[in-house]
């Protein structure tokens, strides 16, 4: 894979990474959402709910589509849900992308001090790339999620 160059996400960044979505997370997308989901809306949608959003190319093609949204509490809280969808080329330089991502995750705790999302307990390799970036994965406690009931793991980092 080629270096990666990174920008600010556009709206239009979605319609080509849905085209080369990982199987895991065009699978992911459609657990929580339903299987008539249109993906490339539910990536622009992520980009529009989010405080930062980025896409990273890899040459001409897009790698991959994330940022962070800001998760409010009732008591109010500063915590950040940080989200990445990645295309076919995303893993080819893993540890690139390890090193962009420890970056990108010191970023977003600048923000904010704790960051969590759910991630599907099928997608191993994100599942082990997020612990690579300190992330703790809560398997004790799945979340059942999208109109499947589909197990979810709740995923955390604390500056």
């Amino acid at each position: 894979m080629a270096d990666l160059v990174i920008r600010r996400a556009r709206q239009a960044d979605a319609a080509a990474l849905a085209e080369d979505l990982r199987p895991q997370d065009a699978r992911e997308i459609q657990a929580m959402h339903g299987g008539a989901v249109d993906l490339a809306e539910a990536i622009r949608h992520s980009i529009a709910v989010s405080t930062h959003a980025w896409t990273a190319y890899a040459g001409e093609r897009v790698a991959m589509i994330g940022g962070v949204a800001a998760l409010g509490t009732l008591l109010g809280g500063n915590i950040g849900s940080p989200w990445l969808l990645g295309s076919s080329v995303m893993f080819r330089r893993p540890g690139a992308l390890t090193r962009t991502g420890r970056r990108y995750v010191a970023f977003m705790h600048t923000i904010y001090p704790e960051l969590s999302n759910l991630i599907d307990h099928r997608n191993a390799v994100s599942i082990a790339w997020l612990r690579r970036l300190g992330f703790t994965v809560h398997t004790d406690a799945p979340v059942l999620c999208g109109p499947a009931q589909v197990p979810f793991y709740r995923f955390s980092k604390k500056v």
